[in-house]
């Protein structure tokens, strides 16, 4: 269910769009514009991921494609955890491996093939010498990329922007050369457009880094409703139209006002820019 034929990329959107209470009516406009699935925030749906037995989830996931959609990935994995920090300790790696081995359940549990990391103040290395910063990270990610490869899942690092008072990885070709060095199953990058809006990279940079992006968000500075803040989207979609990446295109954006307007807005852009055939194969 929720699939369209092969030419063409998917289209999903992040559940963080629309409020919580309102999720039931959120997944029926989803489907209703014709998009292919939805990202989620694991603790927007279950609350503490620790808790909730997998057969809740599994029936979630029935819910969902009950309406003809499919869970493209999951997003904020890590948010409300407490003392977990990939750079303080020992302890706080620890603590956030185990969490992140939980959330590659949850996300095979769903279906989903992405899980993006992003997380920016939980992987500020303070005083740490940049070299130092990456040493740990980069043995950090290859401990628990198994776990997100036996789900068939990606980890996928994200560039997060100095907007986000971000401290490591800050800019896309960065996350490329982590996750090149991690260079193992299970954990990819993520392409955000916001970042390349807010950092001012060229969009050729997609396809200097597309063999290693395992999922792609279509955003904007701040998380404004996609459309809404005049960056220019056909720009990147160009060099997107013209990679090689095969895999799903979700929006993300936060929920304002009129979060269905700004959702038929936001499909209306996405699929008329992004979501067209590949060039290759």
């Amino acid at each position: 269910m929720g699939a369209v034929p092969a030419q063409y990329r998917q289209l999903s959107v992040s559940n963080i769009a629309w409020p919580s209470d309102q999720d039931d009516e959120a997944l029926e406009v989803v489907r209703d514009l014709g998009f292919d699935g939805v990202e989620l925030a694991p603790a927007k749906v279950f609350g503490d991921i620790h808790s909730v037995p997998l057969e809740i989830v599994r029936t979630y996931r029935r819910k969902i494609e009950d309406k003809g959609l499919l869970v493209s990935a999951l997003q904020a994995i890590l948010f409300g955890v407490q003392g977990a920090h990939l750079f303080e300790s020992s302890e706080t790696r620890e603590r956030m491996a185990v969490h992140l081995g939980r959330v590659a359940e949850i996300a095979g549990a769903l279906g989903a093939r992405a899980c993006v990391f992003g997380s920016p103040t939980l992987r500020d290395p303070g005083s740490l010498p940049i070299a130092t910063a990456l040493e740990i990270a980069v043995t950090f990610f290859q401990r628990v990329a198994p776990h997100f490869a036996s789900q068939g899942v990606d980890l996928c690092f994200e560039a997060n922007p100095p907007l986000y008072q971000c401290r490591f990885v800050t800019r896309t070709q960065e996350a490329f050369d982590l996750v090149e060095r991690v260079n193992m199953p299970g954990v990819a990058m993520q392409l955000d457009t916001g970042t390349i809006f807010a950092n001012g990279e060229d969009p050729g940079i997609i396809q200097q880094v597309e063999h290693r992006i395992g999922h792609f968000h279509v955003s904007e500075p701040n998380l404004m409703p996609t459309g809404a803040t005049g960056v220019d989207h056909a720009a990147v979609a160009e060099v997107l139209q013209n990679s090689t990446y095969p895999h799903w295109i979700s929006i993300e954006m936060r929920a304002a006002g009129d979060w269905i307007r700004d959702l038929q807005r936001a499909y209306a852009l996405a699929h008329s820019l992004y979501r067209g055939t590949r060039t290759t194969t």
